[in-house]
């Protein structure tokens, strides 16, 4: 994101601009949440544990749609009916069942009858989160396409370095 962001303490060596930029945001929501008159222990924490929970179940569905596109296209060597289709289809199609629960329940997982502005709008900030990234990432591979191809390379280059070895 920004430089300044991964710059490191001389003496300790800990990443303090960043962890003075996540204490200013922390300050902003909980000041938010209290300004607008919620608990911002109860609710906040509760919001978060949606938020993530849906974040994550759009990220596996993702994944699994994923694991048929690659082996379909990029791999065809690999595929195996079950391993490479079947199983992340039926995985995919689960988490989707699941989102649609947690969205459609978010009242009763949020402990209350009926979901707040609040609780309701969690999902569509999923998405607007979702669709900045992918904005942010097509705007990079076009202006920086060094810098959008390098995306990743730190996660491949510690497998290399662990030697992990690929799936059968």
């Amino acid at each position: 994101m920004w430089r300044r962001l991964g710059r490191t303490h001389p003496r300790h060596g800990s990443p303090f601009v960043a962890s003075f930029a996540q204490t200013g945001i922390a300050i902003v929501i909980v000041a938010t949440f209290s300004l607008l008159g919620q608990d911002p222990y109860q609710s906040l924490y509760v919001l978060m544990a949606i938020f993530g929970t849906i974040a994550i179940l759009v990220v596996q569905t993702l994944c699994s749609f994923a694991v048929i596109a690659y082996f379909r296209s990029k791999d065809p060597a690999a595929r195996h009916w079950f391993r490479t289709f079947t199983a992340p289809l039926l995985g995919g199609i689960g988490m989707i069942a699941a989102l649609w629960l947690l969205v459609d329940n978010v009242g009763a997982a949020a402990g209350q009858p009926a979901a707040t502005p609040f609780f309701r709008a969690i999902p569509w900030l999923v998405v607007a989160l979702f669709l900045a990234g992918l904005v942010g990432a097509l705007l990079l591979r076009r202006f920086r396409p060094d810098t959008y191809r390098l995306l990743g390379r730190v996660v491949l280059a510690d497998a290399q370095e662990r030697e992990v070895a690929p799936l059968p």
